[in-house]
């Protein structure tokens, strides 16, 4: 049917198909200017302490926030 017609990775077949000479230009991902160096995906160790920081600064915050409708 054609739907295969052999098997190879890619820079096997662009050689095969177009000389040895052909270059392959690696593209990847862009990686956004935002993301914090110890978030998920991150930098970190597991990057799991980072998200534990987070979540605690902004429980403190929600806290105090509560605190200070209370007028205390």
């Amino acid at each position: 049917m054609g739907l295969i017609d052999g098997i190879g990775d890619l820079r096997a077949v662009m050689r095969d198909r177009f000389g040895e000479t052909v270059k392959l230009k690696l593209i990847s991902a862009r990686r956004p200017w935002l993301r914090l160096p110890f978030g998920p995906g991150g930098g970190g160790q597991g990057g799991g302490e980072g998200v534990h920081l987070i979540e605690n600064a902004l429980s403190a915050v929600e806290e105090r926030a509560l605190w200070s409708r209370c007028g205390l």
